[in-house]
């Protein structure tokens, strides 16, 4: 399937895009099959592009990416469809979402709506009080003992040419 496409051109910082019809599933840069034109973002202009050529490849099959077709809409007037794609907000957009949110709904506990007016009202703990964590144990490092164990237990590993205890090497 062919697509009209922009395929970005220039140097850092100073792009110029190209109008190219190309195999959709093809590389950005990839095989051209037709320049239909450029495009210069910084001074807003669109040339070498005619509409006659555009709309003889829309015959043929070709489709529009969004962002072509927004730009051909807009420069040569056009009135192609945009498929417009969704964003999700942005962290700091939730995060004042939420704030404003919570300003709207303070919460009051029950002890402060019954307290008299004379008198401080009394909070409840902000966290249960819990049992205090014991520190782990020690194990002391001059048992020897503990270790020799260790090493009666373990396997013993064959050194080459020799042969273990079932007889293989």
């Amino acid at each position: 399937m062919l697509v009209i496409r922009l395929v970005r051109i220039g140097r850092r910082n100073l792009a110029h895009f190209r109008l190219v019809v190309s195999e959709k599933r093809s590389k950005l840069r990839g095989k051209v099959v037709d320049l239909l034109g450029s495009y210069n973002p910084h001074k807003k202009e669109l040339s070498g592009v005619s509409k006659e050529k555009i709309e003889e490849w829309i015959k043929r099959g070709a489709q529009l990416s969004s962002s072509a077709a927004r730009l051909l809409n807009k420069e040569l007037g056009f009135n192609f469809p945009v498929v417009e794609k969704k964003k999700a907000p942005k962290e700091k957009e939730v995060k004042v979402r939420e704030k404003e949110g919570k300003a709207e709904k303070p919460e009051v506990p029950p002890a402060q709506k019954e307290s008299p007016a004379g008198q401080e009202p009394t909070l409840p703990p902000a966290r249960p009080e819990t049992q205090e964590e014991k520190p782990a144990q020690e194990v002391p490092a001059d048992s020897t003992s503990d270790n020799k164990e260790i090493e009666d237990k373990s396997p013993a590993l064959p050194v080459d040419g020799q042969e273990d205890k079932t007889g293989n090497l």
